[in-house]
């Protein structure tokens, strides 16, 4: 079993994009010579509903829930889940978002090998977590609303900003 050596807040400037990602692989395919963090980040940003309601959750809760994963070879550390929740620390950080945006909490593995990182991105991905049923998610958000007293617009913020999709949960 692979397990994180430890728990980390890391610098978000200490850290390397991976430019391996199977998400944005095909794009930086586009770039000649050395693939730089900009370019990174602007594959992982697109303008999809998934990543303006991860920004949104992100900014509303103050902080990311899950930490990233990072890999310690040496003196690098390589983000190989979590590459577009550190973009958007580093895009907080640079335009002045209110909050501390510095340093992401991350879980530190060392050494993996390229098998031991692909094992955990197939279970992240691929896997993942169960998704709530419709039913087990418009329950909670009732119970939320109705009996715990939670503001709509507090609901909203929660699952990422996007009030129609909220109230059709």
């Amino acid at each position: 079993m692979t397990a994180p050596q430890n728990m980390a807040h890391i610098d978000v400037y200490g850290l390397s994009f991976d430019v391996g990602n199977p998400r944005i692989a095909d794009l930086l395919e586009t770039y000649s010579g050395e693939i730089t963090a900009e370019q990174i980040a602007l594959a992982l940003m697109p303008g999809g509903q998934s990543f303006v309601s991860l920004r949104e959750a992100i900014r509303t809760h103050g902080g990311i829930i899950n930490p990233i994963k990072v890999n310690k070879s040496g003196d690098d550390y390589t983000v190989f889940e979590g590459n577009t929740r550190l973009a958007i620390y580093r895009d907080f950080n640079e335009s002045d978002v209110p909050g501390d945006w510095s340093k992401i909490p991350s879980m530190v593995y060392e050494g993996l090998s390229n098998l031991e990182i692909d094992r955990l991105r197939l279970q992240d991905h691929l896997i993942g977590t169960r998704e709530w049923s419709p039913f087990a998610k418009a329950k909670y958000l009732h119970h939320l609303s109705t009996e715990e007293g939670m503001p709509l617009e507090d609901l909203v913020s929660f699952c990422g900003g996007n009030k129609s999709q909220t109230i059709r949960m």
